[in-house]
């Protein structure tokens, strides 16, 4: 008896026999994932993973479509992949029931899986799920009904990617259901409050809990076991640290047999530095075991653990020692106008600043050293070609500040606008309800406010006039067939000019500028279209909103000529703006000088121009809707230069509110300014939402990788609208190797992957799904209509 007791105590200090410190491993950023065997294959249901529908699934690749009312999973002509879930080794076969041959396949569904009237084959492969793919392929897959594909023996319990490409010629893989067998029975694994912050997780049968954190060298996972009263015959608990190509990392196992009273755990990370998975499983059947308390603990001497760093935000000069926020010596005197100029729907890569911001030759290129990848272009039309397109934006570049990775949190106005108004992300700022308005931050500082719009969206309609003292009614874009153009800019310039003239001398204003360009209706003035579309033949399109309604919605075909001249047209209508824009500066330095002007210039979201098959924003968060340029140009206050750091929207609301005094600045800001150091972008998620798309469409972005929910139900999930739609529930792009994002990678990208669907799933569970908001009077309606909304 009494070795059994020395015994127990030298496992009790060899697992630690600390008191866990630390933060929580079950934090309410990050969702762990709990893995059953299941025998169903579940389609995609409900909003963006709020809904959960188990993780043997189908998940990229399959093209849906209804057969007699039932959704069918249509195998792509890329390939389709099936996540499954195994937690023993065994023999296991996957069934996939097909439809019955009977004609009627949709017109979707037949263009998007290329089917052909003969052959028969196709090949299956099975990687591991949650680390670098190593394919196994499985031979004598026969065509039949039921497809039987047997999954090899010898692979690693967890979860299995099976993908199925089609060869040329053969037939439809029209999969009407689809059945994974034998199955274990499901265990159970949930979590209960524990002491302090900290939660407990009790679990017991056939069960696999996944959590993945980023960690440092030297830290390790804390806790206590306590297992079954009474364990059933063959009962196993274990804790596993792994890294992210699998590599085992630490290990705790309790077996039926052995003592039953508690243990500490100290389960270390070892040299790791990066991502790790802490993995809990139970096998067998029994009553439950309970893990304590796991907390984190740093046993990195202090001063390691304490450094820090990071990238540095834009230098200043002039009136102020330093930027807002940088640490320096500033002056308490803040600039006497501060003006947010937003141009609608601009894309970053048309703006020559942008692309060329610290690639040193001016070229824009994906081997460039600094800066984003570059967006698609799949039109004809080069924007080289057209250098003034952006001469005045790129004038003001020149003597502030670009950032070269800026990213919109919305693919439409009234989110976006939203969020830099209100610092809330959608949908949750669809009501900002005590949120203090960007405005009213100004205004409570002394200065006078003023909103000149020229989008409905922006304004008393949806309650974003809030804190301003003068809002221009007449600005508003109203579609007029007998106008030669749309010069929405320069009757949002004169309306602004007239009452900066009007202002006090030495009154400080906030104004917030929005014009309707380069937005739909592309209508640029006739020089700048003739301009940009002289080399261009064969095509006669205009860029009115009903034509580009009618492309999207396949109502009219385009050519090759038509997309570039649409795509033209577009960047004449961003030229005038910008033309207009010298104009308007000169008329603002008359009432206020340079020195003692911010000027924040950027747009509310990007646009597609067939980088994706489609047009228009709103429907997809595809880097073209999100990335947008953003310079700030302060002479008094910032020295030239360029930030290649991911910033958002968010941000921007950061910074402007850091040039009040600091008795009027909001304490607690959760976003990072961009006038002060920012962080290691790989260490920074980055969130997206479309609250346009009814059931939810969100994104998180972490370095260079990125993942997009987009579920909402048979047929519905996927991103787009008509000629620019795509038909999968998730997407997973690595924006290095792939920055047009063509190929969705879910279930390839390992454990960066998991981390983005942990931290996703935990962020939207939070946040309710919306859909397009209607417009609060009949003039209202009519103004949205005309730029193409609520059709």
């Amino acid at each position: 008896m009494l070795h059994l007791v020395l015994a127990a105590w030298v496992l009790w200090a060899s697992c630690g026999g600390e008191e866990a410190t630390g933060p929580s491993f079950w934090t309410a950023e990050l969702t762990p994932e709990v893995l059953v065997e299941e025998g169903r294959v579940a389609v995609p249901v409900g909003a963006p993973l709020a809904a959960e529908v188990g993780a043997t699934r189908f998940l990229a690749g399959w093209v849906p479509w209804l057969h007699e009312g039932r959704p069918v999973m249509a195998a792509g002509r890329d390939g389709a992949r099936v996540q499954v879930v195994h937690l023993r080794d065994r023999q296991r076969t996957l069934y996939l029931d097909l439809v019955e041959e009977d004609g009627t396949a949709a017109d979707e569904h037949t263009a998007l899986t290329d089917a052909a009237p003969d052959g028969t084959g196709f090949t299956v492969r099975v990687s591991a799920v949650g680390r670098p793919p190593s394919w196994t392929e499985i031979e004598d897959v026969a065509w039949g009904d039921p497809v039987e594909i047997p999954l090899p023996e010898g692979l690693s319990p967890g979860r299995l990617l099976v993908e199925v490409v089609r060869a040329p010629g053969s037939p439809p893989l029209d999969v009407a259901a689809a059945q994974l067998r034998p199955n274990l029975p499901p265990g159970e694994a949930r979590f209960s409050d524990g002491d302090g912050e900290g939660k407990n997780l009790v679990q017991s049968g056939w069960s696999r809990v996944e959590a993945v954190r980023r960690v440092a060298p030297g830290e390790a996972v804390h806790g206590t076991f306590r297992p079954p009263d009474d364990p059933g015959e063959g009962q196993v608990f274990r804790a596993v640290v792994e890294d992210g190509r699998g590599v085992e990392l630490s290990r705790f196992e309790w077996r039926q047999g052995q003592p039953r009273w508690s243990r500490d755990l100290r389960l270390s990370t070892g040299d790791a530095d990066g991502m790790v998975r802490l993995v809990l499983t139970a096998e067998g059947s029994g009553p439950a075991a309970t893990w304590e308390g796991l907390r984190w603990r740093d046993l990195r001497p202090a001063e390691v653990a304490t450094a820090g760093g990071g990238d540095t935000g834009p230098a200043s000069g002039g009136k102020r020692a330093s930027a807002p926020g940088t640490g320096g010596e500033a002056s308490a005197e803040p600039p006497r106008l501060v003006m947010v100029y937003v141009m609608d729907a601009l894309r970053a890569d048309h703006v020559a600043a942008s692309r060329r911001a610290g690639t040193g030759d001016g070229e824009e290129g994906p081997d460039a050293a600094d800066g984003p990848p570059p967006l698609a272009r799949t039109t004809a039309f080069d924007l080289r070609r057209n250098p003034e397109t952006s001469a005045t934006f790129d004038r003001l570049a020149a003597d502030g500040v670009v950032f070269t990775a800026h990213r919109s949190v919305a693919p439409s106005t009234l989110p976006s606008t939203r969020a830099l108004f209100t610092g809330r992300l959608q949908p949750e700022a669809a009501d900002a309800g005590e949120a203090v308005m960007l405005a009213e931050h100004f205004r409570e500082a002394g200065y006078r406010t003023a909103l000149f719009s020229g989008n409905p969206y922006v304004g008393p309609a949806y309650g974003l006039d809030r804190g301003f003292d003068h809002v221009a009614e007449g600005v508003l874009y109203e579609e007029d067939p007998s106008a030669p153009f749309n010069d929405n800019a320069a009757r949002v310039h004169a309306a602004a000019l007239d009452w900066l003239e009007a202002l006090p001398a030495g009154e400080r204003a906030f104004v917030y500028i929005h014009t309707i360009h380069p937005h739909n209706p592309y209508d640029p003035p006739r020089d700048l279209a003739r301009g940009f579309t002289r080399r261009i033949h064969g095509s006669a399109i205009d860029g009115s909103t009903d034509t580009l309604f009618a492309v999207q919605r396949r109502r009219r075909p385009v050519t090759g000529a038509d997309r570039a001249r649409l795509a033209a047209l577009y960047a004449g209508a961003f030229a005038y703006n910008d033309r207009e824009l010298a104009a308007f500066l000169d008329g603002v330095a008359e009432h206020v000088p340079p020195d003692d002007t911010f000027l924040t210039l950027t747009s509310d979201h990007g646009e597609e121009l067939f980088d994706h098959g489609g047009v228009l924003h709103g429907y997809t968060l595809y880097e073209e809707q999100l990335r947008v340029p953003l310079v700030l140009w302060a002479p008094g206050w910032l020295t030239s230069g360029h930030v290649t750091a991911p910033t958002t929207t968010l941000d921007l609301r950061a910074a402007l509110l850091s040039l009040l005094p600091s008795n009027h600045q909001p304490p607690g800001d959760a976003a990072h300014n961009l006038l002060a150091p920012l962080p290691d972008p790989a260490t920074r998620p980055l969130f997206a939402a479309a609250p346009s798309v009814r059931d939810g469409l969100v994104s998180l972005s972490l370095g260079d990788l990125k993942l997009v929910a987009a579920p909402g139900g048979p047929r519905v999930w996927g991103m787009g609208l008509g000629l620019g739609r795509t038909r999968d529930p998730e997407y997973v792009f690595d924006l290095a190797h792939d920055p047009h994002e063509r190929q969705n990678r879910a279930g390839l990208e390992g454990i960066g992957e998991d981390w983005l669907r942990s931290r996703l799933r935990a962020w939207v569970p939070t946040r309710r799904p919306t859909g397009p908001e209607p417009p609060t009077d009949p003039e209202t309606r009519k103004k949205l209509e005309a730029l193409g909304y609520l059709r």
